[in-house]
């Protein structure tokens, strides 16, 4: 039964690829994504790959949960999308999992106002890091953000 999600997000990746592969860069970001059209029209699609992000974490001992599009594709949605959002619940003593899987893929923080953040245990006491890697972009974000006005994965959009 595993094997159904897992193997619908890996179609989902393919499918992304096809889509964004031949597609001119536009220069936007997970961040500046389309209410409509989503993550899937912006940059941050383009070799679109959560697994190694999710590997990463898994190794580390992070305990996360997958919201957004990501999720709704593990439940059978086909919509596409260019972004991982990850929801965590702020325990301190996650942060340094949290930190070490990120930076196992290279992965760049950003503050809500997509100023830089040092890659540390010390960022993931925010209510919400963006970050960007090679293969996944998006928002991790914990119970302490204020939901009702964020610009996370999970938002009334569900993009």
């Amino acid at each position: 039964m595993i094997e159904g999600p897992l193997a619908a997000l890996r179609q989902a990746v393919e499918r992304t690829r096809a889509v964004t592969r031949d597609r001119p860069l536009t220069g936007l970001s997970h961040d500046d994504a389309d209410d409509r059209a989503g993550t899937i029209d912006t940059d941050s699609a383009r070799d679109f790959d959560p697994f190694p992000l999710l590997r990463a974490l898994h190794e580390a001992g992070a305990r996360v949960a997958v919201i957004g599009q990501v999720a709704g594709i593990l439940h059978g949605s086909r919509e596409l999308t260019g972004d991982l959002d990850l929801l965590w619940d702020g325990d301190p003593a996650q942060a340094e999992a949290l930190a070490h899987a990120f930076a196992a893929v290279g992965a760049e923080l950003l503050d809500d106002d997509r100023r830089p953040v040092p890659l540390t245990p010390q960022a993931f006491l925010l209510p919400k890091v963006q970050f960007e890697s090679r293969q996944a972009s998006g928002d991790c974000c914990t119970v302490a953000l204020p939901w009702g006005r964020c610009r996370c994965g999970s938002s009334s959009t569900g993009r």
